[in-house]
């Protein structure tokens, strides 16, 4: 009975002590961010991850809002071509819950290249202290396909809005890590997600600035 019981902790071990050397592996294959790039109030960081030639992307900006308006405007798909960049449209495919819910994105390709879409899961998580975060994945058996278009894909993508200067403002942090696919370039990949954060921030401060002119 003890040597079973001996074999069982032991057993336990071993596989914790494999579980914690392969999450230790990933991280450790994960670099630094490096600041890459300052544009209109827009810091932007570059990051290798594993052995992906495809680097991870983050922006930090402040926003002239809160948290609330910032929050309606990127959760309305309706609109979501009016600002988002390169998107053409933008849909609930299926609602999950009250926060969580599969989205089809078609992206909008110059020419020659054949747009993109994304079918993702998002899941929203509201703070104590008021902040949100939005978590986007592309799903691993999306609901259909689109012959005519490129299904890419979005690894574990985050959203972070925090209220600053007693909520008048929010700093947002965006990071990202997709993959269009197809037989685009590498470089060409990192050289446009570079920019993605900046453009993100100047088409959201655009159409707060559009609703302001309305009010």
């Amino acid at each position: 009975m003890r040597i079973r019981i001996s074999m069982k902790r032991s057993l336990k071990i071993a596989v914790s002590s494999l579980v914690l050397l392969l999450v230790a592996q990933q991280f450790s294959l994960a670099k630094e961010w490096e600041q890459v790039k300052f544009e209109n109030g827009a810091i932007v960081y570059q990051q290798a991850v594993n052995d992906n030639q495809i680097f991870a992307v983050k922006g930090e900006a402040k926003i002239e809002s809160d948290v609330i308006t910032i929050m309606s405007i990127i959760s309305n798909n309706k609109i979501a071509e009016r600002w988002m960049p390169m998107v053409s449209s933008k849909r609930t495919v299926k609602v999950l819950s009250p926060t969580s819910r599969i989205e089809y994105i078609h992206i909008k390709m110059p020419w020659p290249m054949t747009d993109r879409y994304f079918v993702t899961q998002s899941n929203v998580e509201q703070q104590e202290d008021g902040s949100i975060r939005i978590r986007m994945k592309s799903v691993t058996n999306p609901p259909f396909l689109e012959t005519d278009k490129v299904l890419g894909f979005f690894h574990e993508s985050n959203f972070w809005l925090v209220p600053v200067d007693d909520g008048r403002r929010t700093l947002m942090t965006v990071e990202i890590q997709s993959d269009p696919k197809g037989l685009i370039p590498i470089w060409m990949i990192n050289e446009s997600q570079i920019n993605a954060p900046t453009e993100f921030f100047n088409g959201l401060r655009a159409e707060l600035k559009r609703l302001d002119q309305l009010d």
